[in-house]
């Protein structure tokens, strides 16, 4: 949720025009909301929600030290991000007086497994997940490929060992 001191009209939003940072600094890292999101009005006070598109959502989340905290938290913004409800611009923020977000919650819902493929002569073991993993996190051992449920014997292996990489959109593990 946005905050203003004033109505705004967020009929025209431009959610492009913000951007979350590491820290209120010039030069922090920082991620610009892609034109997926979308911005609307969420009643009195002046306050305009900001819903990300799940491809901003997931870039991120793949960059480790924004948003993982409310320390690591910073908004700056454009001033056609949206105007008053008298048609005036909005004050920019900018990269370096980020503003800290005033409300954080942490992710808290774990990435799930989609789909896997498998290429028994190249030895390797593509994982598709719904968000970003920590390969770093990644436990090859903790992996086991079963057969199908209705076998009575449940023949399953399970690994011992494998270098795990991630792409660099983090929603890919190759084994």
């Amino acid at each position: 949720m946005l905050s203003f001191s004033e109505t705004v009209n967020g009929t025209h939003a431009n959610a492009d025009q913000i951007a979350l940072q590491s820290q209120a600094i010039s030069g922090a890292v920082n991620y610009t909301v892609l034109g997926g999101a979308t911005l609307e009005q969420a009643g009195c006070p002046p306050v305009l929600k900001l819903e990300l598109a799940q491809s901003d959502a997931n870039a991120i989340k793949n960059v480790v030290s924004l948003a993982a905290a409310s320390s690591s938290t910073y908004l700056s913004l454009g001033s056609s991000t949206v105007a008053g409800a008298d048609g005036n611009s909005i004050v920019a923020i900018s990269s370096g007086a980020a503003v800290p977000v005033s409300s954080y919650t942490a992710d808290s819902t774990s990435p799930t497994l989609l789909t896997f493929t498998i290429n028994m002569n190249t030895n390797n073991m593509m994982m598709n997940f719904d968000e970003p993993v920590d390969v770093g996190a990644f436990n090859a051992n903790s992996t086991t490929i079963q057969g199908p449920q209705s076998e009575a014997t449940g023949s399953s292996v399970s690994l011992t060992g494998g270098s795990a990489v991630v792409s660099s959109d983090g929603l890919q593990v190759m084994l």
